[in-house]
């Protein structure tokens, strides 16, 4: 784990002794974009096949406070929206979420209980993918896209720039 040499890209990597499941994430701000990438590649070290399920969560204090936020699923850019007046901070991936909620608690997240709620006042909002079966030794890949931009419109166009180019292109 750790940044490549001269570069804004950091790896990490997490693995349970009790779960039969790597993570390596690669993460960096795309060049000449305002763009954050997050690439998760999820291996199945165990001996039989597995289902996962990936949540991002978020709680954006825009401003620096938890007053005056709000966020909103956009159905057709398949993202979560934070934003506070003219800060406006999107999340969507290269794959089309399972579930979703604006408003959703850090708890909520955690249990994997995420309602479908498309607008909500608050800072919190989840995503979740569902891999429904990870071959042993095999690996899935997900990529995440968080852009920032003054308007919802913007920032959801960018997110659609980012997603256009393929992850090994960014990288």
């Amino acid at each position: 784990a750790g940044y490549e040499p001269g570069t804004n890209i950091v790896h990490m990597t997490a693995a349970h002794p009790d779960h039969p499941v790597s993570i390596r994430s690669t993460h960096f701000v795309v060049p000449d974009a305002e763009g954050l990438i997050r690439h998760f590649r999820f291996t199945n070290t165990g001996d039989r096949g597995i289902a996962l399920t990936f949540i991002h969560y978020a709680s954006f204090w825009i401003g620096e406070t938890p007053h005056h936020q709000a966020a909103l699923f956009d159905e057709s850019s398949d993202a979560l929206v934070h934003y506070r007046g003219p800060h406006v901070f999107a999340v969507s991936a290269n794959l089309s979420c399972a579930a979703f909620q604006a408003g959703a608690s850090r708890e909520q997240a955690e249990s994997g209980r995420l309602d479908g709620q498309e607008a909500s006042l608050g800072a919190g909002g989840a995503l979740a993918w569902d891999f429904p079966m990870i071959a042993p030794g095999e690996t899935a890949e997900l990529t995440l896209y968080l852009s920032a931009a003054d308007r919802i419109e913007p920032a959801l166009d960018q997110l659609g720039h980012l997603r256009a180019v393929p992850y090994a292109e960014l990288y």
